[in-house]
């Protein structure tokens, strides 16, 4: 499917009236009657183009992860019921139970 965005644009001065040629020689800056500002200046003009994927590719990339996130679910529950045999203490090293807090360290 391809279509075609139109926009409509104006292009209009950012200039406070301060700065106009009959105004700034006299204009007291102390008096807040029109307010200043300034605004960047950019020395080249870009754009940025954003490319869609084919429908084909977004259809792949959905099914990729969906495939992935139900392969994990079961998988992440084997691995937990499992997690006692799966991954064993090392001999001599001591596990404090699971709930347990370390000691608070002074800063």
């Amino acid at each position: 499917m391809q279509f075609v965005i139109e926009l409509q644009w104006q292009k209009k001065m950012a200039r406070s009236p301060a700065f106009e040629d009959d105004i700034w020689k006299t204009y007291d800056w102390a008096s807040g009657k029109y307010p200043t500002w300034t605004e960047s200046y950019w020395k080249s003009i870009s754009g940025r183009m954003f490319l869609q994927p084919s429908p084909a590719s977004q259809h792949f990339t959905l099914a990729i992860g969906v495939i992935i996130s139900l392969l994990s679910l079961p998988l992440t529950y084997w691995l937990q019921k499992k997690a006692e045999i799966i991954f064993v203490a090392k001999p001599g090293s001591e596990i404090s139970g699971a709930h347990s807090n370390p000691a608070p360290v002074a800063l």
